[in-house]
């Protein structure tokens, strides 16, 4: 429906490069949740708010999962979503947000990372 079109919409400016990233303060579980929502995969993620751009995301690992069901197993494809979350410096006054790093793991034990 309307979250297809805007994915698609999304990838559409990026590729043309006109795509402007917009950072927002994420929970990253609720986001993480609502991804996998109607997939047969398992996830791991925390509960933490993280400052991300979630088109991005959804564009990168809608990408990644996609390969992963259809070429990683497609007999039984299983995958599961691994999310962790770290804190990093921002800036030489020590303030520091949450950057999420996600992998997924395909039933045959190969890890596929992705940063956004």
């Amino acid at each position: 429906g309307m979250w297809w079109c805007k994915l698609l919409e999304a990838m559409l400016s990026m590729v043309a490069g006109r795509y402007e990233t917009v950072k927002s303060a994420t929970n990253i579980q609720q986001w993480a949740h609502d991804f996998v929502r109607g997939r047969k995969m398992a996830l791991e993620c925390p509960n933490k708010v993280v400052e991300l751009d979630p088109v991005v995301c959804n564009v990168v690992l809608e990408n990644a999962i996609t390969n992963a069901l259809r070429h990683g197993c497609p007999q039984d494809p299983q995958v599961k979503l691994v999310v962790e979350v770290s804190a990093q410096d921002v800036s030489r006054e020590a303030s520091a947000s949450s950057s999420p790093t996600m992998q997924m793991i395909h039933n045959d034990g190969n890890e596929h990372h992705a940063e956004p």
